[in-house]
């Protein structure tokens, strides 16, 4: 691989974290040029951004024990549209064969994180529009049909979360099928949301969505009485994706998904909803549907029906 330099600021607030970063930093062509201490919140991050904004850095390196993570990751989000790379819980010293094999993945990550998307597929482009799947009871057979009346080629990237218990993930894979227009992939670590493909969110760990489509599986176990979380989801690309992010609630037994219609609604996106008497289970839908949130309705293909004609507009 080709080495990039890249300028590196690191916003951490623990200094055992920030030591074993500068080593390994240290061991390669990139250059620290900023070292934020956030142990008493975001104030000197804030303080930073307003003095210099970001014209000096190309990664934003934030450590992921933070206890102020969220506010710092809002901060960032808010004022820089530079890349953030969330690094994963580091290994304690004792712990040598998953220090070493922490280390190796950080470097790679800092080596091809500006320069190219992760995919197999070279051509591949993230993604401007993301249309988030939502689903639980019946979910599996309505995403299929939907999926199966789309036209191929639509400049979208989906993300499908799907209430499932832990490791039910690959026969979710197989019960919604693999070989439509826009295959699906089980987030397992990193992934970044690309036209043309579409991303099963994990039941056993939070994801962190961050710029530039970039999304990581953390080691959080999902809060709440659903996994995954939906209204989770909806809420972090509604900050991100705002009137470019679209929703389409399907068959479900619960109101998971109705705090998320009205933030994606308030950030200028599009809600949609599985007609109730389509579904499986039309709890979920009907939940949508009473936010006043929702623009249209319609079963399976009338959803593919319009997104299409919306997309070629």
């Amino acid at each position: 691989m080709t080495t990039h330099s890249r300028r590196i600021a690191f916003v951490i607030d623990n200094d055992k974290a920030r030591q074993a970063l500068l080593a390994l930093v240290l061991q390669t062509s990139h250059q620290l040029v900023a070292n934020i201490n956030v142990s008493a919140g975001a104030d000197s991050l804030v303080e930073y951004l307003e003095r210099y904004q970001d014209h000096n850095v190309d990664v934003w390196l934030v450590d992921t024990s933070l206890h102020h993570n969220n506010d710092v990751i809002d901060e960032l989000f808010d004022r820089s549209e530079k890349h953030i790379l969330v690094n994963e819980e580091m290994p304690s010293p004792q712990q040598l064969d998953a220090q070493r094999l922490w280390q190796k993945r950080l470097l790679e990550k800092l080596e091809s994180f500006c320069v190219e998307i992760k995919s197999k597929d070279k051509r591949a482009v993230a993604a401007d529009n993301v249309w988030v799947l939502a689903a639980s009871l019946g979910g599996p057979e309505m995403v299929k049909r939907f999926m199966n009346a789309l036209p191929k080629g639509l400049p979208i990237s989906f993300v499908y979360v799907q209430h499932i218990a832990e490791n039910f993930d690959k026969f979710l894979l197989n019960s919604a099928g693999g070989q439509q227009a826009y295959p699906l992939r089980l987030i397992e670590t990193e992934e970044v949301l690309i036209e043309g493909a579409t991303l099963v969110v994990p039941a056993d760990a939070q994801l962190k969505f961050l710029h530039f489509g970039e999304v990581v599986k953390t080691h959080r176990p999902w809060e709440g009485q659903y996994k995954p979380s939906i209204d989770q989801v909806m809420c972090e690309l509604a900050k991100l994706y705002r009137h470019n992010l679209g929703v389409i609630i399907f068959s479900g037994t619960c109101n998971d998904g109705e705090i998320g219609c009205r933030m994606v609604k308030s950030c200028g996106g599009t809600v949609w909803a599985q007609s109730p008497e389509s579904c499986v289970s039309s709890a979920m839908p009907e939940s949508a549907i009473a936010t006043g949130c929702v623009c249209f309705e319609g079963d399976p293909e009338q959803l593919a029906e319009q997104l299409s004609k919306q997309m070629m507009t």
